[in-house]
């Protein structure tokens, strides 16, 4: 059964790239469910009976905490949401993503399993791109189109969208490269030129960014990798830099060179006719800064951003800054609950090995620069990026140092007589051994060298000095000078050690 649920939790993270995908567009009905919310909702029926059948619940790591506090806040944000009927489809949206983060947990603590839920990732990342360079050859397709000049994009992505998702694929791609063999290890390596053309392709200069982070995963591991692995990769290079220019149009790297401020100086709607022409995002800024100021503390409930600005041709503008989203609509609160909490998962992250370590902080940074960008807080592939670090921590958690408890004074006296009868008679045990059952150590030999023999086989002594200090209070001021003196007393202990009994109590 468990098993079972495994392979449907993976399906479901492959289905969280084509989560703009409908079940309507394959069947041909307006049937308003995509094919993600199918997945996810098999892999939840499948855990929830596997947790019952196995009886077990997995680890919750502190980092969980926090991820829950998040959305707990999030969720309570509605009763005040200046946007009600909004804020409670965001409230739905977060409490499955809170269902999506207890899979994890469940089948994704240990770095095998996350490796196969990686793997998931990049297959369904690799069918958007691949859609979209399909499209885009054959001059468009339901799936794949021209949606301003210049900038294209698949499954009704929008096209910043869709270049976050395969950026974020990068760092994953790169990691599965290098720890697997087999169709895993090709999936990645094809990935890799697929997902830079898409970026591309899309003229995102948000993406852009952050595929240019993603990317130092490539020159920072490189000299991690095998010989083979090292051409492998500088040839999986060279295909994605001919297919940049063979590929992508020249006003697609047009649009990537130039960043337009006009609109942030000239904040007006009738500048705003053309939204793609013009940067606009400076003025939705400013717009939600001045709500911001209103209330700070609790902000203008969740999902409340989109009537910060007005509608411009009938369209609603979020905030396309994931952290200005959190704190306009959550306020500081809001705020400070989600940078704590990716502070936390960073910070688990210097337990890991070197390679598993490289992937999450670069991947991180890549979804931090692309979050400046745009308003992901809600969205399934950043909850997929929480959960499987949070789930990853909870395995690498040090436990914490708990406090003795208190133990009275008497109790102290017999556990302390107790230990120096330990060592005094494993000490003995030790010599009997030495003298009794060794041949390198000769009559006519110094007692310094069986002192030395004795510290090399006990741990209760660091050097020789010790040793004899112990005995001296042992035995007397006088020690024995010659080896067959000590053989003497080792022949008496040898008896006395056959009816030693072992403890105080």
């Amino acid at each position: 059964m468990h098993k079972a649920a495994y392979i449907s939790v993976w399906l479901f993270v492959a289905a969280v790239p084509l989560d703009r995908m409908f079940i309507g567009q394959l069947i041909g009905v307006d049937l308003p469910i995509t094919i993600t919310q199918i997945f996810g909702a098999i892999a939840l029926v499948f855990a929830v009976v596997s947790t019952l059948f196995e009886g077990s619940l997995r680890r919750f790591d502190r980092a969980h905490i926090y991820i829950y506090v998040f959305i707990f806040w999030a969720c309570s944000s509605s009763l005040w949401s200046i946007d009600p009927e909004r804020a409670l489809e965001r409230v739905l949206t977060y409490l499955q993503l809170a269902f999506m983060v207890w899979l994890l947990v469940q089948f994704a603590q240990k770095r095998e399993d996350q490796a196969g839920f990686i793997t998931a990732y990049l297959c369904g990342a690799f069918v958007v791109a691949l859609q979209l360079l399909v499209g885009y050859a054959l001059g468009g397709t339901i799936f794949s189109f021209e949606v301003f000049p210049g900038r294209f994009t698949s499954m009704g992505y929008n096209p910043n969208d869709l270049a976050l998702t395969l950026a974020i694929g990068i760092p994953f791609a790169w990691y599965v490269f290098t720890q697997t063999t087999g169709i895993s290890n090709l999936i990645a390596l094809v990935y890799m030129p697929t997902a830079v053309a898409g970026i591309l392709l899309s003229a995102s200069r948000g993406g852009a960014f952050a595929a240019i982070i993603a990317l130092l995963v490539l020159p920072i591991g490189f000299f991690r990798m095998s010989h083979g692995r090292k051409v492998v990769i500088a040839a999986a290079l060279v295909i994605a830099g001919f297919a940049a220019v063979s590929i992508v149009p020249e006003r697609s790297w047009q649009r990537l060179m130039t960043f337009d401020d006009a609109a942030s100086a000239r904040w007006s709607l009738a500048n705003l006719q053309n939204l793609e022409i013009v940067n606009t995002r400076v003025a939705i800024w400013n717009e939600g800064l001045n709500m911001f100021r209103q209330r700070p503390i609790l902000g203008i409930g969740v999902g409340g951003y989109v009537n910060v600005v007005d509608p411009v041709q009938g369209e609603r503008r979020v905030a396309h800054n994931v952290f200005l989203s959190i704190l306009v609509e959550l306020g500081l609160v809001g705020l400070l609950l989600f940078v704590t909490m990716i502070g936390v998962l960073v910070a688990t992250t210097r337990h890991m090995g070197k390679d598993e370590r490289l992937m999450w902080v670069l991947l991180m940074s890549t979804y931090l620069v692309g979050g400046l960008f745009l308003s992901w807080e809600h969205t399934k592939q950043t909850w997929l990026i929480m959960g499987l670090l949070a789930a990853r921590s909870a395995q690498l958690r040090v436990p914490m140092k708990t406090k003795r408890a208190f133990i009275p004074d008497e109790t102290k006296a017999v556990i302390a007589r107790h230990i120096e009868r330990q060592r005094w008679d494993r000490t003995r045990e030790i010599v009997v051994t030495l003298l009794l059952h060794s041949d390198n150590i000769r009559d006519d030999d110094d007692p310094t060298l069986l002192m030395e023999a004795i510290v090399a086989r006990s741990e209760d002594f660091d050097n020789v000095d010790d040793l004899i200090a112990y005995f001296e209070y042992k035995v007397g001021d006088d020690l024995p000078e010659q080896i067959d003196d000590w053989r003497e007393i080792a022949e008496e202990w040898a008896e006395k050690l056959r009816r030693l009994l072992v403890s105080d109590f």
